[in-house]
């Protein structure tokens, strides 16, 4: 059986509990008549955001190009040393062990007792996550699950746990040795994200780190995706040497072609291809490169730190399709590229953003410097409809950089991330949109704005600035009928991010919300995503509630999560275990975040995650799930 949608809406309606005041029956009728209120004595906490710099003052981010060398070039050997050489790349403070393959070993020193895996940047106290957030877990587990992690995820509140956990202080996994593979395996993962800053300076407190081949490499591929060349040739001076494996030759001839010594470049390359050096795209943007060439890519299989610094570095074609997913570090480096197409750049500076490879303070710098005619610029609104999404972006923002009138900036914003819904980068657009949306003070005339102002400021944490403009709209509810459908369209977003005022309590509550929901599509899903999400955060919805949703025939195609992860991931949250809850959570979501699974998947994550404690992390994955889901 169907059930239909003015039945079901109203049984809802009927079951849940609100308080609806007497006044609001009093008062209809006479919304036209009724003069509104401006909330001029409320305050609201201004979101901290840096500003825009204004247009005669813009710089242009730099690409990420290699530094120069001539600084250090007498500091660095640039000849490829012959013979053991271990005392070439061993550090002056350490004495000589061993590490490495057969009789292929490069020289190390043997770990100190005080194992570096354990250290973070966060304890407990300082918001990092529990000590014993590894406790029953294994290495082994943990190690595959990093590996496996989205790192181009456009949701910030699944990025914000993942790193949280990477850079906490923790007791070390079950199983796990203690020889640096743990933290070289959380610092490749940050490293991927693109959160250098952090694995810069997870880096720098790690004890042991120069006696640990696969750290230094670690830390060699930080400095390539940070752009500091000087850095990287120079651990790669130093451990270069006969036996030395495949990485650090190429790497070593990379920086002898920046450094001019193109001949020596050659040798070394002739070399390693003699000794059966398999022929990959790195081998021959190094060759291009040796002879000054531009190299074209048809394909790019590889997106290593390594293959990154040179393709940045030797300015490379790639074909259209030469790569299937790029990474958040070679959309960074393409958005920064100023000797790429600026739509190119546009449209991967966008998706970097969303992947916080690329800061948002760049984001909008990105915006402001797309060209545009003096006639797109007088008729944004419009222009825009005819435009791909980032140029559409890219012209209203400048259209809002340059108004004075907060209605206009007010028309750009709205329309822009009306835009950016359709291309799930709501989240990403709010974000370099904020100085704007900022900028414009919640008053009546500006009504229909408030829904978008107030799912930016709560995406954004910006919960202060989100109630200035729900008490604008609480205000003028029982004056205004734009008022009172904004403000109940806001209900569920108001509920999950418990934005609500004592001092100032709502004008709507769930009935009005479920009975609004009867004009709009996809009532039945909307309805079933708020439930679950409820639900799931600790907040019972009424089994009758669920009841009166009646069934739906229809196949809607939804996809469900592989049913190992999702009983992997209850197993977890019941036992306690607070990393594999995180890890498996976040491959669940994947890298589109929670606007790409469906309500029992989301309801689930949520649940897990509030289980081991993170509650208010499962609260913020709720309420981007229900942003995405049109809430």
């Amino acid at each position: 059986m169907i059930i239909s949608r003015a039945r079901a809406l109203a049984a809802v309606a009927t079951i849940v509990v609100a308080v609806v005041t007497m006044s609001m029956a009093m008062t209809k009728g006479v919304h036209a008549q009724t003069v509104l209120i401006e909330p001029e004595a409320v305050p609201v906490e201004q979101p901290q955001i840096q500003l825009q710099v204004p247009e005669q003052d813009l710089v242009v981010p730099e690409p990420m190009v290699p530094q120069s060398l001539e600084a250090v070039e007498g500091k660095i050997d640039l000849t490829m040393p012959s013979g053991t050489g271990t005392d070439k790349w061993a550090p002056e403070d350490q004495p000589v062990g061993s590490i490495g393959l057969g009789d292929s070993s490069i020289e190390v020193d043997e770990l100190t007792t005080v194992s570096s895996d354990s250290i973070g940047l966060l304890t407990e106290e300082q918001g990092g996550l529990p000590y014993t957030v590894w406790r029953g877990t294994r290495f082994e587990i943990v190690d595959d699950l990093m590996a496996r992690l989205p790192v181009g995820t456009t949701s910030p509140a699944l990025r914000r746990v993942m790193r949280r956990l990477l850079i906490s202080e923790a007791a070390l996994p079950d199983n796990a040795s203690g020889n640096g593979d743990f933290i070289a395996r959380r610092l490749e993962v940050l490293s991927a994200m693109g959160e250098v800053a952090a694995a810069r300076d997870l880096l720098a407190v790690t004890p042991g780190r120069n006696a640990n081949e696969r750290l230094l490499r670690v830390e060699s591929d930080v400095a390539l995706n940070a752009g500091r060349f000087v850095e990287a040739c120079g651990a790669a001076s130093s451990v270069v040497a006969e036996g030395a494996n495949d990485y650090w030759q190429k790497l070593f001839i990379f920086c002898q072609v920046l450094a001019g010594a193109t001949a020596e470049a050659d040798l070394s390359l002739a070399l390693m291809r003699e000794l059966g050096a398999e022929e990959d795209e790195l081998l021959m943007m190094l060759d291009s490169m040796i002879r000054g060439e531009i190299p074209m890519l048809n394909s790019l299989k590889s997106q290593s730190p390594l293959n990154m610094a040179v393709l940045r570095a030797s300015n490379a074609r790639l074909a259209e399709d030469a790569i299937e997913i790029p990474s958040p570090v070679i959309l960074a480096a393409i958005a920064t590229n100023r000797d790429m197409d600026i739509g190119t750049r546009l449209a991967a500076g966008e998706m970097a953003a969303a992947s916080a490879a690329l800061p948002v303070s760049d984001h909008r710098n990105l915006y402001a410097s797309v060209p545009f005619t003096q006639g797109e610029m007088e008729s944004p609104i419009s222009t825009a409809g005819n435009l791909n999404g980032p140029m559409a972006r890219a012209l209203l923002f400048q259209a809002a950089q340059k108004q004075t009138v907060p209605g206009a900036k007010a028309e750009a914003a709205a329309l822009a991330l009306e835009i950016a819904r359709r291309d799930d980068l709501y989240a990403s657009t709010a974000d370099a949109y904020l100085n704007i949306i900022a900028s414009v003070a919640p008053r009546s005339d500006l009504i229909w704005f408030a829904g978008d102002a107030v799912r930016a400021f709560v995406l954004t944490g910006n919960a202060g600035a989100a109630r200035g403009w729900l008490q604008m709209l609480e205000l003028n509810a029982l004056r205004s009928d734009a008022a009172m459908t904004a403000l109940t369209s806001l209900v569920p977003v108001v509920r999950l991010a418990s934005l609500g005022n004592d001092e100032l309590p709502s004008q709507v509550g769930m009935p009005d919300w479920l009975n609004a929901m009867g004009t709009e599509e996809n009532w039945r899903q909307r309805v079933a995503l708020l439930f679950s999400l409820l639900d799931n955060l600790g907040e019972p919805v009424d089994p009758q509630s669920w009841e009166s949703l009646g069934f739906e025939d229809s196949d809607n195609g939804m996809t469900l999560i592989d049913p190992a992860l999702w009983y992997r991931l209850a197993a977890s949250a019941n036992g306690g275990r607070v990393g594999e809850t995180v890890l498996l959570a976040s491959l669940i979501l994947g890298q589109g975040g929670p606007g790409m699974v469906d309500s029992i998947t989301m309801g689930h994550v949520i649940r897990s995650l509030s289980a081991t404690g993170l509650y208010e992390e499962a609260r913020t994955l709720a309420i981007e799930a229900a942003i995405a889901g049109g809430l």
